[in-house]
């Protein structure tokens, strides 16, 4: 027992420093991984760095010094290896870098390489290995070393934030690892100034541990974690602009956020490109992504259901209709997405044979690793049909209720405006009529455009898009078709997900950007169920992912002056064009220079409070001292940067006073220690070199 407890005693701290290595080894170098799309091959790689990680700490526990040597030599050999023996692939990879980095795109290793050099996993961990190894080097640095620990934090800060700087994803596992072990090094290395026991430091540990794991568990995903930098950028455009009204124009960027929201854009829209879903089948097939729809609109937003329905399948009642009456073939299909949603995206249509998927809220069903049974033909089925036994008259009951809701002074308006347009109740007896008439309509009233302006505060979001502005995007289209066909006494529903076409599969796998986010409405019809309907002039799924598409790929900022493309009743739906990552491609934001505007400004303020905090620390972490404190303080920092013969006798002599004897250091030897300190400061400086000088004074922060 006592031996156990002497070998914990003399060796929890080493395990401590060597869990500490592992969470920044994970999160620092584990998000590279998962954010610059390495193939999965390089888990191996990963494991070694943190192995070597643990041995460079074990190399400075025994001669008190880092493997400096050690390091380089193995970064030189990596260097070499790739150079002799993946010499094309390596110049392919530079190339190929070289154009993404020069046209903006989205970076992804895996794809840095053609198809037939995929099976060289070698080359990946060399590079994997390259890019790794000086960072776990920081890291053990940080923890082995109090030198310079503050430059160090900031370092791996930035090296951790360096990912959504070119619009790349991170993960919440790794980020949280990361976050442990940077609050962990911050309060031992900077905050705390002294070393304190392995019990004081395990308790630490635990509770950081615990904190970030109620984080996960329990608050609203963090804005940083599985998004890309547009979109943190255009959150905080959003904060300092306090909504609507900012003075830049309020962007949107597309895309789901993790929880079902029914919030509609109240300015300009920016696609963003970033890997929203992965979907896997056998046979490539176009369809919706249906993630939920909504039922109530009122204060410019959707809302949910405010009855739920027991055992609702509404998302299967048409697929069951469907079966009864034609032999339509299905198959299973994996959907997987970039972050985490409280939702599952269900392509059209679901088969639940086993009913083991219940709607929730008339709207959704829970997420599910499981692959989905779907018909996998386009559907376009309006004809009668036999009604299926066992179907559920009590439904049509609660969809009459909860879905012809109109807001009353809205519902005045748009009835006039049917009226004026000759449309009137009676077509509610054909659905598909009622839609087409409706769809042309709106596409007679309003334009498709993705810069459709600030909604001011004042007014309706459908009654400024169809009678005043009358331009905007799906979800106006939408939003304004659903109650239009509710005013006519057709139950509708709206619905968003994103859009996804047969020419997206690549050897059975579809990834569907975040551009490709839309809204779009579910008609009930009577007998048969929810049936989806396009509300653009598009009129189909080919249509407006085409158009989406060929947005992106177009340069409309010159050709149009900045304008997002619109499409008015008699324009033609441009065709699809190959996207090649290495064929120039455009932004497609109205305004070229918020981004830049943005970015500019964070770096200005990360720059003045560093500035702030480097010339002001010594300051800073001596408020609270004694002057015997400061002094020894003081002392520290400048034997650190001059060999101890060289510190003139009289500021030594304070020193020693403060260090060796009883004596309390009054406030005059305190000031002329202070100024003895100032002076040495100036001295230095002008000793050193001009690229010396620059580093002392701006990075250190001595001046």
């Amino acid at each position: 027992m006592k031996r156990n407890l002497h070998f914990l005693k003399n060796y929890s701290g080493h395990i401590i420093n060597i869990i500490m290595i592992i969470l920044g080894s994970l999160g620092l170098v584990g998000n590279y991984y998962h954010s610059l799309g390495f193939p999965e091959s390089v888990l191996i790689s990963l494991f070694i760095l943190c192995m070597m990680g643990i041995g460079f700490y074990c190399y400075f526990v025994k001669y008190q010094i880092m493997p400096k040597k050690l390091a380089m030599i193995i970064i030189i050999v990596l260097l070499l290896g790739m150079i002799l023996l993946f010499q094309n692939e390596l110049t392919y990879f530079i190339d190929a870098l070289q154009t993404v980095i020069e046209r903006d795109y989205f970076l992804n290793f895996d794809e840095l390489l053609p198809t037939d050099m995929y099976s060289r996993s070698l080359f990946f961990q060399m590079v994997f290995l390259f890019i790794g190894l000086p960072i776990v080097y920081l890291i053990v640095s940080s923890i082995c070393s109090m030198r310079f620990s503050f430059m160090k934090i900031l370092s791996m800060i930035f090296l951790f934030m360096f990912p959504i700087f070119i619009r790349h994803e991170l993960t919440s596992l790794n980020s949280y690892c990361f976050i442990i072990f940077i609050c962990f090094q911050f309060l031992f290395t900077v905050a705390l100034k002294y070393t304190y026991t392995y019990t004081f430091k395990g308790m630490i540990l635990s509770l950081l541990c615990v904190m970030s794991l109620l984080a996960s568990s329990y608050m609203e995903g963090n804005p940083i974690f599985q998004q890309e930098t547009s979109s943190v950028l255009s959150q905080i455009t959003d904060w300092f602009s306090h909504g609507k009204g900012n003075p830049f124009g309020n962007f949107l960027r597309t895309g789901m956020s993790g929880d079902v929201d029914g919030s509609l854009p109240t300015g300009n829209i920016q696609l963003s490109r970033s890997l929203a879903v992965t979907v896997k089948a056998d046979i490539p097939f176009s369809s919706y992504l249906r993630a939920y729809s909504l039922a109530n609109y009122s204060d410019n937003e959707w809302h949910e259901v405010t009855e739920n329905y027991e055992n609702s399948h509404s998302l299967t009642i048409y697929s069951e209709f469907l079966r009864l009456n034609s032999s339509l073939p299905t198959q299973n299909v994996e959907i997987t997405t970039q972050r985490q949603y409280d939702f599952q995206f269900v392509p059209y249509y679901l088969m639940d044979r086993e009913q083991q998927y219940p709607v929730l809220y008339d709207s959704y069903i829970e997420h599910t690793n499981y692959p989905l049974e779907v018909i996998y033909q386009n559907v376009y089925y309006y004809g009668d049909g036999y009604y299926f036994v066992g179907y559920d008259d009590d439904y049509e009951e609660y969809v009459k209720r909860h879905y012809l809701d109109v807001p009353e002074e809205l519902s005045i308006q748009l009835s006039d405006f049917l009226a004026d347009n000759g449309i009137d109740d009676s077509i509610r007896f054909d659905a598909l009529s009622a839609v087409e008439s409706i769809r042309n309509l709106l596409a007679s009233q309003a334009e498709y455009d993705l810069n459709a302006g600030t909604l001011p505060n004042d007014k309706d979001f459908v009654e400024y898009f169809l009678f005043e502005n009358r331009k905007g995007s799906c979800t106006h289209f939408a939003t304004a078709g659903a109650l239009l066909l509710r005013e006519l006494g057709i139950p509708t529903r709206f619905v968003r997900g994103y859009t996804m076409l047969a020419s997206d599969f690549d050897n059975g796998v579809a990834k569907i950007p975040q551009y490709r986010s839309h809204a779009w409405i579910e008609v009930y019809e009577e007998g048969k169920g929810w049936i989806p309907y396009e509300m653009t002039l598009t009129g189909n799924i080919e249509g407006i992912s085409t158009l989406l598409d060929d947005t992106v790929s177009q340069n409309q900022q010159t050709s149009n002056n900045s304008q997002t493309p619109t499409i008015q009743s008699d324009q033609e739906i441009p065709q699809n064009t190959t996207d090649n990552p290495f064929i120039p491609q455009e932004s497609t934001s109205s305004y070229p220079y918020i981004e830049i505007i943005v970015q500019v400004a964070v770096i200005l303020i990360f720059i003045i409070v560093y500035r702030y905090i480097t010339t002001h620390w010594l300051m800073l972490k001596t408020r609270c001292m004694n002057n015997n404190q400061k002094v020894l303080t003081y002392y520290q920092q400048r034997w650190k940067l001059t060999p101890q013969h060289q510190i003139d006798d009289e500021c030594k002599a304070i020193a020693y006073k403060a260090k060796y004897s009883s004596h309390k250091i009054s406030d005059e030897e305190w000031l002329r220690f202070y100024e003895l300190y100032q002076q040495w400061i100036q001295e230095y400086d002008r000793s050193l070199k001009w690229y010396q000088k620059l580093i002392f004074r701006y990075v250190l922060g001595y001046k």
